[in-house]
C-alpha cells in the first residue's frame, strides 16, 4: 500500500493503478478499478490542491483511506447484502459511504464541519450538517448499519452519557438485526471506552461493534 506522502504525490489514476497493482486484496482492487472507472480523476487534482494545508494529507488519500476502512465494511456484511440503507457518524471526508456506494447501498453521512463539504461532494455522500451532543437527538431515521470511525464527539462525555446514547442508537436508529460500529483515536483505555468495550456485542481490533436483535 502507498504511504499518504507518496499517494498525495501522484494524480489519482496513477495512484489507483499502483494500489491495484500492489495488493492481494481482489475486492479491495475492485474497488480500486471502481473508482476510477466512476470518478473524474484529473478533477481530483483540483480537490487535493483546494485542501492542501487544511486538513490533514490522509482524508485526501483516497486510496490509503478506503483500504484501512474496508474490513469495516466486511465485518458489517456489507459485501453479502444488498441495498442497505447506511449512516456514518462523523461522516468527514465521506470514504464511509463511498466504500457504501460500492457495494450498492445507500449512504448518508452527519457532520458538523462544512470543511469537508467538497470531499463528501466528490465522493457523492450527501451528509446533514450536524453537531453531535450528550442527551440530544439526532435528525435521522433508521438505518441497517451505522458506522462512527475515529470518534471525535463525546471526549468528556461520562460513562452515563455514552450508555443513553448507545441506547438511543439501537433503539430509535437502527433496524432489528442492525448493528452500530464505533471505534475512538487515542487512549483506549480511558474509563468510558472500557466501558463500552464490555457492553459490545463483539469486538475487532479497536470497533466495538452493538447490534440491535431481531424482533421476536
Amino acid at each position: 500500500m502507498l504511504t499518504v506522502a507518496q499517494e498525495n504525490a501522484l494524480p489519482l489514476d496513477e495512484a489507483l493503478k499502483r494500489s491495484i497493482g500492489t495488493t492481494r486484496d481482489r475486492d479491495l482492487a475492485a474497488l480500486y478499478e471502481w473508482i476510477g472507472q466512476n470518478y473524474d480523476t484529473a478533477a481530483y487534482a483540483k480537490v487535493q490542491t483546494d485542501y492542501r494545508g487544511q486538513i490533514d494529507p490522509k482524508f485526501v488519500a483516497v486510496c490509503e483511506r478506503v483500504g484501512k476502512l474496508l474490513p469495516v465494511a466486511r465485518w458489517l456484511g456489507w459485501h453479502n447484502a444488498k441495498s442497505l440503507r447506511t449512516l456514518d457518524l462523523g461522516s468527514g471526508a465521506g470514504h464511509m459511504g463511498l466504500i457504501a456506494n460500492y457495494y450498492g447501498h445507500s449512504a448518508e453521512g452527519l457532520d458538523c464541519y462544512a470543511l469537508y463539504d467538497g470531499l463528501r461532494a466528490f465522493w457523492r455522500q450527501p451528509a446533514i450538517h450536524h453537531r453531535i451532543e450528550a442527551g440530544q437527538p439526532l435528525p435521522v431515521g433508521r438505518y441497517h448499519s451505522i458506522t462512527s470511525i475515529l470518534t471525535n464527539y463525546g471526549r468528556d462525555w461520562s460513562i452515563g452519557a455514552w450508555d443513553e446514547f448507545i441506547g438511543r442508537i439501537l433503539a430509535d436508529h437502527l433496524e432489528p438485526g442492525g448493528e452500530f460500529v464505533i471505534s475512538f483515536p487515542g487512549d483506549p483505555n480511558k474509563p468510558a471506552r472500557l466501558h463500552l468495550r464490555k457492553r459490545a456485542s463483539r469486538i475487532e481490533g479497536r470497533h466495538m461493534f452493538f447490534r440491535r436483535e431481531n424482533a421476536r
